[in-house]
């Protein structure tokens, strides 16, 4: 016996009481656990009906045009201090919505009121400039139609001339002549 250790079977711990004892402890850890949750989620609903009752009295004299008069930074904080499914969270959800809608139409109009300035500078200009260039227009239109009509006559002439010298040419412009009645 010097030095060696040894057991007896009756020394060893049986294995199957051991994982029953621990199959035990697990099923007693998980039902305090299931009845603590249990609880956890009772509480979180009575304190969620007793918010709600709160919200609901609260809301019964609240004036909603309150919310109108509220800055922005104003609207959040009250939103964030009642639960998403209050009255007052789906009031102040309607209060952001006005106030996007109202902001939409500001800039609506003012884009059509630039619109509108635009078409009136460009109405304004456009006649300027006409009123400006009629002015010479209609000596530059005499002395237009009587060059025309002498460049027209020259060239008649030089086509008659062409075709009596090359009988086989055929005038892009055809002689004008008097139809006989």
């Amino acid at each position: 016996m010097g030095g060696h250790l040894t057991f007896d079977r009756k020394d060893m711990p049986n294995p199957l009481h051991a994982a029953n004892m621990q199959a035990a402890a697990t099923r007693e850890a998980a039902r305090i656990g299931a009845d603590q949750a249990a609880r956890h989620a009772r509480n979180e609903q009575w304190k969620s009906e007793v918010s709600m009752a709160r919200c609901l009295e609260e809301f019964a004299s609240m004036d909603e045009s309150s919310l109108f008069n509220k800055s922005d930074k104003d609207l959040a904080v009250f939103q964030a201090s009642y639960p998403s499914a209050s009255p007052q969270c789906a009031l102040a959800l309607n209060e952001w919505n006005r106030r996007l809608v109202t902001r939409h139409v500001n800039a609506t109009k003012f884009s059509a009121y630039i619109g509108l300035v635009g078409v009136i500078i460009g109405v304004v200009l456009g006649w300027g400039l006409v009123s400006l260039g009629s002015k010479d227009v209609p000596k530059q239109t005499d002395q237009q139609v009587a060059h025309t009509q002498v460049q027209d006559k020259a060239s008649q002439k030089s086509d008659q001339k062409l075709q009596g010298m090359n009988p086989d040419s055929i005038s892009p412009k055809p002689p004008t002549q008097p139809t006989p009645k």
